[in-house]
């Protein structure tokens, strides 16, 4: 009864701890990795992403945290 009432909400941190990467997901990583500070906070950021992506058992995510991490290397060596 009352789990209809009061929702779980998400971790404040789960935009960057999730291996989720879909359209949605990537838009508010984009989002979320534009508004915070400083080179080195986005490379953090882009970094633990791309870990938990390598983690999943889907080749298309996997893939995505290579890129990810591509980024990392290229943008913020």
């Amino acid at each position: 009864m009352f789990s209809k009432i009061f929702k779980k909400s998400p971790a404040p941190d789960e935009w960057f701890r999730s291996e989720k990467w879909g359209k949605k997901d990537q838009e508010l990583f984009e989002l979320k990795l534009s508004k915070s500070r400083g080179n080195f906070h986005k490379a953090q950021y882009m970094k633990i992403k791309a870990y938990y992506m390598s983690n999943s058992s889907n080749f298309g995510i996997r893939k995505a945290a290579r890129d990810l991490f591509k980024r990392v290397t290229t943008y913020y060596p």
